[in-house]
C-alpha cells in the first residue's frame, strides 16, 4: 500500500476516534485506536521488511482489540 493511501487512511481512523469520543462512545473509539495501532504496527513491519510469516513472534498484545463474542 502506498504511504499517501496508508496516511489517509489512518487520518479518517483518527477523524472517527474524535467523533466517538465527541459522543461519549468511548468502546467505539477503543475499537478504532486498536485498528490504527494494528495498522500503524504493519506499516512499521513492512518498513522493516519483516515478511508477514514471522510478524508474528513480533507482534505487540493490543489490550483494546476484542470482538463481540469475547465481551458477551
Amino acid at each position: 500500500m502506498r504511504t499517501i493511501r496508508r496516511v489517509s487512511t489512518i487520518a479518517t481512523l483518527l477523524d472517527e476516534i474524535q467523533s466517538e469520543l465527541g459522543r461519549a462512545q468511548v468502546e467505539a473509539a477503543q475499537r478504532l485506536a486498536a485498528e490504527m495501532a494494528g495498522q500503524l504496527e504493519d506499516w512499521r513491519f513492512d518498513l522493516l521488511r519483516i515478511p508477514h510469516e514471522e510478524r508474528s513472534r513480533y507482534r505487540a498484545p493490543n489490550g483494546y482489540w476484542y470482538t463481540k463474542e469475547a465481551t458477551a
